[in-house]
């Protein structure tokens, strides 16, 4: 312990305010000037180390009680927003690995002592009289190679508060124990009690250390406390030395944690009630952390057993409950998919029956961890998955269909190698075919076109057999669609979901001079709400099509759209005038915004070269001197990229040779 030598006052985080005679504990000292310390309050941060000095009168009571405030106030802290934050996970492992050197400390010191077979005169005489005195009680003549077990072990004592305890005080009795009838002639054994109070309990429980002078040591609680027989009939095979094989107090610090016992304890969680694999882990820190707020003792294993959470991806995954069930399922729809071959007609009574599995599945899929539906989707080349694209093609009933697709989606998100596969399949024409053909059944329409999206998101070049099917006339109807909806019910729907199929699909063509969906455009001459519709998008900064987190960093898929429309004078003039206005204020705001260095902005200055190039701006130069104003600003930046200001270059260029 050490304590406070004088008022210090701060208002920096992770620094602590006290006043002298303040108590602390020291945690870290190899800042030099600053210690990081835990103070009486529970509260852990820096203090100046010549403020403070050591309290050589402190006892080890009061620094294990000062520890264990510390470690209930991060958990009370920790349970009020359900986890626990890298601050105080350091905080929490500092204080346990301080807690464990000053118990460890403390069991160095001598706590029991063994008196020795050649006393002292005044103690055999002493020995004597307690034998002589025992014989006459019950009878016997006093014998010096024979006697009775004391009858009780005297100043055993429970103690109501811990406040008052300090454990390094000893106090003895000294009793000597013989062995039981006259026939038995052994050697005196002798035994000295000490008491003690476990500084873990919060009963303030006290305890005997019986202790034998060949070393052996015994514990026992004394609730009440411990009595030895009286009666000279016991032997010593009755002592309570003989019975008590291991201390009763609990050493929570030396507990081994087994290492993955908090992701078992989701895993029961998972299988018991059905919560997703992250509220799982939500629920088993929260309930850990209740444990160590309510029972600081037990905090330092709850910790241990929160630090057991696995972060990256468990070698047996496949065995556990998520893994064997979804692997179960996947082989009962290959069954179903096989059985399907057979029979060229539905059997209407498996509905139910196939319905339950693919909902299984996509509760699997959704709630699970995911390194686990990795795992068992991954096997034999993702064999499993092009069994259920097959049994999908084959499928008829449309609820079936509607379930397979939520499935793939979620199978989607799980990582890229599932995209990819999906994406050389039969099943983005199966999708293809369904939006031209079953176009008027929304529900089914939207998830087809969610769906397409996702595979073609990552804008991985298009396979041959895939090219083949998306053509111009495809994409035509698709614009026609969002044009011309069949319904008001269809525009409100299924048209965004169509306009984002359509700016996937955009990613897979880099040169605009063979692009498909440009050419159509061209053709067509204008596109209204398709164009309103991706100004929106552009002004909010939007990308739908970035769906996953694994996704590589491209462009955003709204502005290559955009840029592509002005990469040639056939496009360029497709928006209407006023919505041309709207992009010019769009950019400026863009560039004023955007900081050097900013790809964003270097995106923003190509667009605004090719709108002037190829759009009529120069014919109504709307907000010119503020554009060329942000221009000119770009131009002067002292940290602007070479490439930025040569862009900046032509645009004036161009603008100053038409005025």
């Amino acid at each position: 312990m050490y304590r406070a030598l004088y008022d210090y006052n701060s208002t920096r985080k992770g620094y602590l305010t006290f006043v002298k005679g303040d108590d602390f504990s020291l945690l870290d000292k190899k800042h030099g000037d600053w210690v990081l310390a835990q103070n009486g309050f529970g509260e852990v941060g820096y203090v100046p180390a010549t403020y403070i000095s050591k309290d050589e009168h402190s006892s080890l009571s009061q620094v294990v009680k000062s520890i264990d405030r510390a470690l209930q106030a991060i958990h009370y802290a920790a349970s009020s927003t359900g986890s626990l934050t890298h601050e105080q996970r350091e905080n929490l492992r500092s204080l346990t690995h301080h807690r464990e050197n000053v118990l460890k400390s403390a069991k160095s010191e001598p706590r029991v002592h063994i008196l020795n077979n050649t006393k002292s005169e005044s103690t055999e005489k002493k020995v004597q009289q307690s034998i002589s005195e025992d014989s006459k009680q019950n009878g016997a003549k006093p014998n010096n190679t024979s006697g009775t077990i004391s009858s009780h072990i005297q100043g055993t004592r429970n103690r109501n508060h811990l406040d008052d305890i300090d454990t390094e005080s000893h106090q003895f009795s000294d009793v000597d124990v013989y062995g039981g009838g006259p026939e038995q002639k052994e050697e005196p054994i002798h035994f000295v009690e000490h008491q003690f109070e476990d500084v873990n309990s919060p009963t303030g429980n006290s305890y005997i250390v019986i202790s034998r002078d060949d070393s052996e040591t015994t514990v026992q609680r004394t609730l009440p406390a411990v009595q030895l027989s009286s009666s000279p009939s016991k032997n010593l095979q009755q002592s309570p030395s003989r019975f008590l094989k291991s201390p009763s107090v609990i050493n929570f610090e030396s507990i081994t944690v087994p290492g993955e016992m908090a992701s078992d304890m989701v895993e029961q969680l998972r299988e018991h009630t059905g919560l997703s694999y992250p509220k799982s882990c939500l629920a088993v820190e929260i309930v850990l952390g209740q444990v160590a707020a309510r029972l600081p003792q037990m905090a330092s294993v709850m910790d241990k057993i929160l630090m057991t959470f696995s972060e990256g991806e468990s070698k047996n995954e496949e065995s556990s409950y998520d893994g064997k069930t979804l692997q179960d399922l996947l082989t009962k729809l290959t069954e179903c998919k096989d059985d399907a071959q057979q029979r060229s007609w539905s059997l209407f009574a498996d509905q139910q029956t196939i319905s339950g599995y693919l909902e299984e599945l996509l509760s699997i899929l959704e709630k699970a961890k995911s390194s686990v539906c990795r795992k068992v989707i991954a096997k034999n080349r993702y064999e499993a998955l092009h069994n259920l694209v097959e049994y999908y093609q084959m499928e008829t009933r449309v609820s079936l269909r509607m379930t397979l697709l939520k499935c793939f989606g979620a199978m989607c998100s799980l990582e890229a190698s599932i995209v990819s596969n999906l994406l050389y399949s039969i099943l983005p024409l199966e999708l293809v075919s369904e939006i031209q053909n079953k176009y008027d059944n929304l529900p089914l329409l939207c998830y087809v076109a969610i769906v397409l999206s996702m595979i073609l998101s990552t804008g991985e070049p298009l396979p041959t057999s895939l090219s083949d099917h998306i053509t111009k006339r495809f994409i035509g109807f698709i614009f026609e669609l969002i044009e011309k909806p069949p319904s008001p019910q269809f525009e409100d729907e299924a048209s965004d979901q169509l306009i984002v199929v359509l700016l996937a699909l955009n990613l897979h063509y880099t040169d605009y001079t063979t692009n498909p969906v440009m050419e159509v455009l061209a053709d067509k001459g204008t596109v209204k709400t398709f164009t309103e519709k991706l100004l929106l998008l552009f002004n909010r900064g939007d990308d739908p099509v970035k769906m996953f987190e694994f996704q590589p960093c491209q462009q955003n898929s709204v502005t290559k759209f955009v840029t592509d429309l002005y990469r040639d004078k056939s496009t360029g003039s497709l928006l209407y005038t006023n919505d041309a206005k709207v992009l010019v204020d769009m950019i400026i705001r863009m560039l004023t915004d955007l900081q050097p260095g900013d790809e964003v902005r270097t995106n923003n200055l190509i667009l605004a070269n090719l709108f002037v190039d190829n759009s009529d701006y120069l014919e109504y130069r709307h907000r010119e001197s503020e554009f060329c104003r942000c221009l000119h600003n770009i131009l002067h930046e002292e940290s602007s990229q070479v490439e930025d200001k040569n862009i900046v270059g032509d645009i004036l260029d161009q603008i100053q040779d038409f005025t």
